[in-house]
Order: structure tokens, then C-alpha cells, then sequence
């Protein structure tokens, strides 16, 4: 779908007789959300989310957690936020981002860069949540 709608971007520019567009950064962005009562319940449970990180939620209420690490030549960004689903569930929400900068401005080199920020962010996603999460809830097998 994003192609079709780059390609139809491109026409445009082309009819307009605007330049080519000089893509600087390509970036992934993947949100989830972790609904109470299906794979948590307590706020303390928050943290078993996740197998490589460490918390302390004793007695926490509200919980934001970020951070933003270089890997290779794109950077990986990861913010986790509590919420509230419109239907009243409360939620903790994940959002994943890897963007990075593609060696070159032609389709070809936008679409290996897109490819390589996917496949960071569907390993990072991978390494991070635990995996018994990811085997009751998403029903993965590594």
C-alpha cells in the first residue's frame, strides 16, 4: 500500500513539475497494546511484560518507560505508556519505532532501508516481550 501511494506521490510531484523527493530518513513505527485482564492484571504484573528489562512497580499506579538506542545504522526507539481503550479497558501501551537513513534516495534503496527498520523492529519486539506472552497471546514459536 505505501508504495502505491509513494507512486502516486511521485506522479504528482511529476505533474506539478515539482522535484523528486530526497528521502533523508526511513522510519517504522509499531504500536501494541497490552489490555488488562488479558496479559495483565495488577500493576506489578506490568513488568513480566517484558523479559529484558527490569522494573520496580510496587505499588505503582501510572508507569512510562523510554528509552532510544543506536543499533548499527539505525536507531530504535521504545516508549511504553499506560492508557485507556475507548471501550474502558485500561491498556499499557507499546510503541516501537526504528528509523534509519537508506544509502541511497532511489525506490530501491528506500524499500531495503523500510525492510531492514521492519526487521529490527519484529526482533526487537521479539527480544523484549516475554516469551510466554508472546507463545499464550500471539500463539509465536521461535
Amino acid at each position: 500500500m505505501f508504495q502505491e501511494d509513494w507512486a502516486i506521490y511521485r506522479e504528482f510531484l511529476k505533474d506539478e513539475s515539482l522535484p523528486e523527493p530526497i528521502v533523508f530518513k526511513c522510519d517504522v513505527t509499531y504500536i501494541n497494546h497490552f489490555l488488562k485482564g488479558r496479559e495483565w492484571n495488577t500493576a506489578e504484573d506490568i513488568a513480566s511484560l517484558f523479559q529484558r528489562m527490569k522494573f520496580e512497580l510496587k505499588g505503582a499506579l501510572v508507569t512510562s518507560v523510554s528509552f532510544v538506542a543506536a543499533f548499527g545504522n539505525n536507531q530504535i526507539r521504545m516508549e511504553t505508556s499506560p492508557g485507556i481503550r475507548p471501550d474502558g479497558t485500561p491498556i499499557v501501551q507499546l510503541t516501537l519505532n526504528v528509523s534509519g537513513q537508506p544509502v541511497s534516495t532511489s525506490e530501491l534503496g528506500i524499500w531495503s532501508k523500510l525492510d531492514d527498520c521492519h526487521r529490527l523492529l519484529v526482533e526487537t519486539f521479539a527480544e523484549i516481550t516475554a516469551e510466554d506472552l508472546q507463545k499464550r497471546v500471539w500463539k509465536r514459536i521461535r
